[in-house]
């Protein structure tokens, strides 16, 4: 989905797109286009074995480096360490 398809559909400018999506939801479509993107990665990390690059196909990033890159800036860590930490906090409470 690209801004460009909304304010299209909409017969409105981009700008105008964003300023009004900006002033409702205190944020711009494209931030909140990507933390949708990344909180599906999180589901897909966590329920699935999808390899990474999947997951960036799936997810329409341009590459699978933006995905990671991005994901890494929005959660602190890779997408790989995401879903090492998930697996070994699972570990740990079947241990106890």
């Amino acid at each position: 989905m690209k801004l460009k398809d909304i304010s299209n559909e909409l017969e409105i400018s981009e700008q105008s797109l964003n300023t009004i999506f900006k002033k409702k939801y205190g944020t711009t479509i494209k931030r909140y286009l990507t933390q949708l993107k990344i909180e599906n990665a999180k589901e897909l990390l966590t329920t699935t074995e999808l390899k990474i690059h999947d997951i960036s196909e799936y997810l329409s990033f341009v590459d699978e480096s933006y995905f990671i890159s991005t994901f890494n800036k929005a959660c602190g860590v890779t997408p790989s360490k995401y879903r090492q930490n998930y697996i070994e906090k699972l570990l740990n409470k079947k241990s106890v």
